[in-house]
């Protein structure tokens, strides 16, 4: 005949083992999920490594020509002085225009 101390036991022992089984099976669905998901991972990890190459090397070009484009319009103002001048007034006066307007409205 079981007593309660016994019966207490065995369901004690049934519920530690289906906690066991249930860990078990847990971290196979883990291991099983990170295997999945890992080639996944490595290809955007190479994407954006390839991203970030891409980025760096266009920020590269764009800084080069930004010097390019400050050294030629130097050679313009040296070359056409007086050509430069008045572009710049005209920029000076089209943005006085702008935002003398734009206070207008606020």
């Amino acid at each position: 005949m079981d007593t309660p101390q016994s019966s207490t036991g065995s369901v004690k022992d049934r519920a530690q083992q289906a906690l066991q089984d249930t860990r078990d099976k847990a971290e196979e669905g883990i291991d099983q999920a990170t295997r999945a998901i890992k080639p996944a991972v490595e290809r955007l990890t190479s994407m954006a490594s390839d991203a970030s190459s891409a980025i760096t090397d266009r920020a590269t070009k764009l800084y080069d020509s930004r010097g390019e484009l400050v050294a030629n319009t130097r050679q313009q103002i040296r070359e056409k002085p007086m050509a430069a001048l008045a572009i710049a007034a005209a920029a000076g006066f089209l943005l006085r225009q702008i935002f003398k307007s734009r206070s207008r409205r606020d």
